[in-house]
């Protein structure tokens, strides 16, 4: 239970970072990105019984796209149509693309940029918490 409550101070602290005292475009990125990814470990456990330690043995270079990849798995498991899975599953991958620019690239993020990690994550949060 702690990564959903987790997700939900990451959200929160998108939100205070983004606004327009702090103007921490760059962490706010950051911050969405991973209230969708610890929601969606969450998930995994707790709806599909795919515990943490088989989500941390994986195979891959990119734990965090085996992570994405096996929840898009459980969604087709649910009848979950592809369409959705592969928007939903494009929003998770640009979050994660604004994330590593925001962490690791000599770039400016800009509030733009802060606000659309934002509204992404509560689009991809809410559609997580209907299933």
């Amino acid at each position: 239970m702690y990564l959903k409550k987790k997700s939900q101070e990451n959200i929160e602290a998108a939100r205070i970072l983004a606004g327009s005292d702090l103007k921490l475009f760059a962490s706010s990125v950051h911050c969405s990105y991973y209230s969708v990814f610890q929601l969606i470990k969450h998930t995994l456990y707790c709806k599909y019984q795919f515990n943490y330690n088989k989500q941390s043995n994986k195979q891959e270079n990119d734990s965090h796209n085996f992570i994405i990849e096996k929840f898009s798995q459980h969604l087709r498991y649910d009848n979950i149509p592809d369409t959705i899975i592969e928007e939903k599953k494009r929003k998770i991958k640009k979050l994660k693309k604004n994330r590593v620019k925001a962490d690791y690239v000599n770039i400016d993020i800009s509030d733009n940029i802060a606000k659309k990690a934002i509204q992404t994550a509560d689009e991809i949060k809410h559609f997580i918490e209907s299933l």
